[in-house]
């Protein structure tokens, strides 16, 4: 699905796998620390457990689980209205 909101917004699907593979990298790096990543309510003031690791503007939003683990729920573009789409603001 990101492949295809980048390949639509960018008009090429080499620039789409590529910002694919660094939103991906980006994701494995955190996976290792997960809560060294900012949190959204330390830098926003909202209220929620989401993480988040960027790469070039896209935001990967996760969760920390219990196990230590993370759960990516969402990638999205940073000056996108992200908090809405993460249902934590109305």
């Amino acid at each position: 699905m990101l492949l295809d909101v980048v390949s639509e917004t960018s008009g090429s699907m080499s620039v789409a796998a590529q910002i694919y593979e660094g939103v991906l990298s980006s994701i494995e790096a955190v996976a290792a620390m997960p809560l060294s990543a900012p949190s959204v309510a330390a830098r926003t003031g909202i209220p929620c457990d989401y993480r988040w690791t960027a790469y070039k503007g896209w935001l990967a939003f996760y969760h920390v689980k219990e196990d230590g683990g993370i759960l990516v729920d969402r990638v999205l573009w940073g000056r996108s209205e992200w908090a809405r789409a993460l249902g934590v603001v109305e």
